[in-house]
C-alpha cells in the first residue's frame, strides 16, 4: 500500500510548495507596493511616450534574461505610434551616437498599456513582457533593495515578474529632456566688422 501513497504525498507536496511560492509572492508583492504607495502611483498611457534612460537595475533571477538585456546602460524610447526601441551598451553613449543607434535600429518591438499600471512589451506574438509601472510623484527611496538610489518626481519605476508572479527585475527609469528645436527666426551671427583702412595722406611716399 506505501507504494501506492508516496507519488501521491509527493505530489501534495509539490503543491503546497507552489501554493506557498505564490502566497509568498503575493505577500511580497503587497509589501513592495505597500512602500510605493505614498510616493507613486500606476502609471497610466499618456506618462509612457518619451526617451528614457534607466539609471539603475535589480536583478534577483538572472534566469529570465539574457545578458544583453542586464547590461548596466539602457535607454528605452517609447514612441507615441506604440513602437519601442532600446538601445543596451556597457557605458554610457554620447547624444550623438544616441541619435545615430536610434535612427538605424530595425522596428518591430512594440508597447501598450492596456489598463493603468501595466506596461506590455511585444517582441512578437509569442514573446511579451507584461510588466508593472509606476509614475514616481514624490522623492522616494525603496528600502526593501539595498543601495537603491533616490528617485525624483516624473522618474518610472517597471517591476518585471516571472510565472509564478514573482519580482525578478526592477528597472529605474528617468526622462531625457527633448532637445529645443532650433529657432528659424534667430539671427544668425554676423562676422566682426573690420575697422576702415586709414586714407593715404597728400604727398605721402
Amino acid at each position: 500500500m506505501s507504494l501506492h501513497f508516496v507519488p501521491m504525498i509527493s505530489l501534495m507536496k509539490t503543491r503546497i510548495a507552489i501554493v506557498m511560492s505564490v502566497l509568498l509572492a503575493t505577500l511580497s508583492l503587497s509589501a513592495v507596493e505597500g512602500s510605493m504607495a505614498d510616493s507613486t502611483r500606476p502609471a497610466v498611457k499618456q506618462d509612457i511616450p518619451g526617451m528614457w534612460e534607466m539609471f539603475y537595475q535589480h536583478v534577483s533571477n538572472v534566469n529570465n534574461k539574457s545578458p544583453q538585456d542586464l547590461l548596466q546602460y539602457q535607454v528605452f524610447e517609447f514612441g507615441e505610434d506604440g513602437g519601442l526601441k532600446v538601445i543596451t551598451a556597457t557605458k554610457r553613449v554620447s547624444q550623438e551616437d544616441r541619435k545615430l543607434l536610434l535612427r538605424i535600429m530595425p522596428e518591430g518591438t512594440t508597447w501598450e498599456s492596456p489598463r493603468e499600471g501595466l506596461l506590455v512589451v511585444r517582441r512578437s506574438e509569442l514573446d511579451a513582457d507584461g510588466i508593472d509601472a509606476y509614475l514616481v510623484t514624490a522623492p522616494y527611496q525603496d528600502a526593501f533593495i539595498s543601495g537603491s538610489p533616490s528617485l525624483q518626481p516624473g522618474d518610472l519605476v517597471l517591476v518585471y515578474f516571472d510565472e509564478l508572479r514573482q519580482p525578478y527585475l526592477r528597472r529605474y527609469l528617468r526622462p531625457i529632456e527633448p532637445e529645443p528645436e532650433p529657432d528659424p527666426q534667430a539671427k544668425k551671427p554676423q562676422p566682426p566688422r573690420q575697422a576702415p583702412k586709414p586714407k593715404a595722406q597728400p604727398g605721402a611716399q
